[in-house]
């Protein structure tokens, strides 16, 4: 079984609580547009956003979902 390191997963943070949608938004789409270069877009399976101690929300639905 995969566990751990070898997980093909990244993560980082794009700003904190106290920022602007905006900026925030800004900053999502520049690591998603650097990550899309380095690996390719369809190797981009699915995209989460997070609070620090929150529930992740899959990118693309609504949050009333």
């Amino acid at each position: 079984a995969t566990k751990g390191k070898n997980l093909p997963v990244a993560q980082c943070a794009i700003g904190t609580e106290s920022m602007g949608i905006e900026e925030l938004g800004e900053n999502a789409e520049a690591v998603f547009d650097r990550v899309v270069e380095k690996v390719g877009f369809p190797s981009i399976k699915n995209i989460y956003v997070k609070l620090t101690m929150g529930k992740a929300i899959k990118a693309g639905e609504n949050k009333a979902d």
